[in-house]
């Protein structure tokens, strides 16, 4: 990781520090034949960085690798267009640096990457695929960090390459990845005062559902620590709380389903919790309420998201042990089913047992 960050940085310097009245570097280099040497051939630990000094790229020869860059780019273009994928990512791969620098470092350079992601994805199984996505924007991200850190803004598709990250991550089932880049997305947002958003509700109801997930995969283990428990709990019931106070808050009704998800995963996790616990009957009151509020407002249909809703406040009744509400919200749901989907949904009586069994582990 420190390699890899050596290397952004270095590379960040070439693209951002001719605009920039940075200080010059402590350490002299003139033993390097070029810049483009030391990074191709991947020797950056030999060069020390901080955030106090910074090697004077300002005289770096860019000509040379934007002219070779815009040949690689073309020469992809031939390939994409005779649909020989593999070709065309063999020559971005092996002019990865020039290309950067032809396409002028987050401008145009992000958006080339994510075509080349895309051909990945045509050319590969699902599983290299998204092991060269994420390589790829991973070190986007490093580059952006290495240009806030320098002084700049938040370059454009900053947001956009760390959402796709976690997505990449979420789909290898690396959950303390996408945990990690998730957070780094809220902290940011925080940075930035950025607090009554739509996209603000999203991170917080994202990084709620992943730490929900984590708690379930900890749930099926013989044991876990109970301070990681603990964690895990607070940390579900923190962001999982604040999106559903923020999704409230927005005025436009267009995100009325993600303030759903939102409240789904809420329920969801505390059908994980002990049925004692005495933010149940709070829970179920306002879940209530807040579920017909948004389908009348909205005048939705009896569609697939409001049925899994329902079910899961159906569940938090059972487990509470309030039967007659329960009845009812059953009622609600199977009347409403397809003849299909009602020769699969569990009857009343089979959910009443799931619940008791529930109650006595």
């Amino acid at each position: 990781m420190k390699k890899l960050f050596n290397y952004c940085l270095f590379i960040v310097g070439i693209l951002i520090l001719p605009g920039l009245s940075g200080k010059i570097f402590a350490q002299e280099y003139s033993h390097l034949d070029s810049i483009t040497q030391v990074i191709m051939r991947g020797d950056c630990d030999s060069v020390y960085f901080d955030s106090l000094a910074i090697v004077q790229l300002q005289n770096y020869p860019r000509e040379p690798q934007r002219t070779e860059g815009e040949k690689a780019c073309q020469e992809i273009q031939k390939y994409i267009d005779n649909r020989n994928y593999k070709k065309a990512l063999n020559i971005f791969e092996k002019n990865q640096f020039n290309i950067m620098m032809y396409q002028e470092y987050s401008f145009n350079y992000v958006p080339f990457c994510e075509s080349m992601i895309k051909l990945y994805f045509k050319a590969f199984d699902e599983e290299t695929a998204n092991k060269k996505a994420i390589e790829i924007r991973e070190f986007n991200h490093h580059m952006m960090e290495g240009v806030i850190a320098f002084g700049g803004n938040i370059p454009r598709f900053y947001f956009y390459n760390l959402q796709q990250l976690v997505y990449n991550y979420c789909a290898q089932r690396d959950l303390p990845q996408a945990i990690t880049y998730t957070q780094h997305r809220l902290e940011k947002l925080y940075q930035l005062q950025d607090t009554t958003s739509v996209d603000f509700a999203r991170t917080n109801s994202f990084l709620g559902a992943l730490y929900l997930q984590q708690l379930k995969q900890q749930l099926e283990k013989d044991s876990i620590e109970e301070q990681y428990l603990t964690d895990l709990v607070l940390a579900i019931t923190k962001y999982l709380i604040k999106a559903n106070e923020r999704f409230d808050a927005l005025p436009n009704k267009k995100y009325s389903r993600e303030n759903i998800n939102a409240l789904y995963y809420l329920q969801e996790f505390f059908n994980l919790l002990p049925n004692d616990d005495p933010l149940i009957d709070s829970l179920l009151i306002i879940s209530n309420k807040k579920i017909r509020h948004i389908h009348q407002t909205n005048e939705w249909e009896f569609d697939t998201q409001y049925s899994n809703t329902l079910t899961q406040l159906l569940a938090l009744y059972l487990n509470a042990g309030k039967t007659q509400k329960a009845q009812e919200i059953y009622t609600e749901i199977f009347t409403n089913l397809t003849e299909k989907e009602k020769k699969t949904f569990p009857s009343f009586k089979e959910l009443q047992k799931r619940a008791k069994s529930k109650m006595e582990k």
